[in-house]
C-alpha cells in the first residue's frame, strides 16, 4: 500500500491513498477538526470567514464526516470539493475577496484579534 499523507495545519487528518481511492477518517476526525477550529475562534486565532472555511475543508477532508471511516474515489471527493467550493463562492465575504484580489493583486484578510 502507497501511503500518501496529506495533513491539515492541525495533523489530524492523515489520508492513505491506493489507485485514485483514498481512505478517509470519518465523524471522529471530522468533530476533532471542529473541536479544535471553535477552539482557535473562541482564542482569537482564527476569524469567523476562516472558521467558515475552515469547517468547510474538514468536511472534505473526512470525507463528508460519514460514521464510519471509508474509502471514497476520485470522483466523489472531486464532487465534495465542488460543493464545498460552491457554498463558499455564493457567500458575500468570499465575492469582497475575490473583487479586492481582482482589483488589487493582493487577498483581503481581516486579522484575527491577538
Amino acid at each position: 500500500m502507497k501511503r500518501s499523507e496529506g495533513r491539515c495545519f492541525w495533523r489530524m487528518v492523515t489520508v492513505f491513498r491506493i489507485r485514485n481511492r483514498c481512505l478517509l477518517p470519518g465523524r471522529e476526525a471530522y468533530e476533532a477538526l471542529l473541536t479544535t477550529i471553535e477552539h482557535k475562534l473562541a482564542a482569537g486565532e482564527l476569524v469567523a470567514e476562516d472558521a467558515g472555511i475552515a469547517r468547510r475543508l474538514a468536511f472534505v477532508l473526512t470525507g463528508g464526516a460519514p460514521e464510519a471511516p471509508g474509502w471514497l474515489g476520485e470522483g466523489e471527493m472531486h464532487e465534495l470539493e465542488r460543493e464545498a467550493f460552491m457554498a463558499l463562492v455564493r457567500e458575500p465575504h468570499t465575492q469582497d475577496c475575490i473583487r479586492h484580489m481582482l482589483r488589487t493583486n493582493r487577498p483581503l484578510r481581516h486579522a484575527a484579534r491577538r
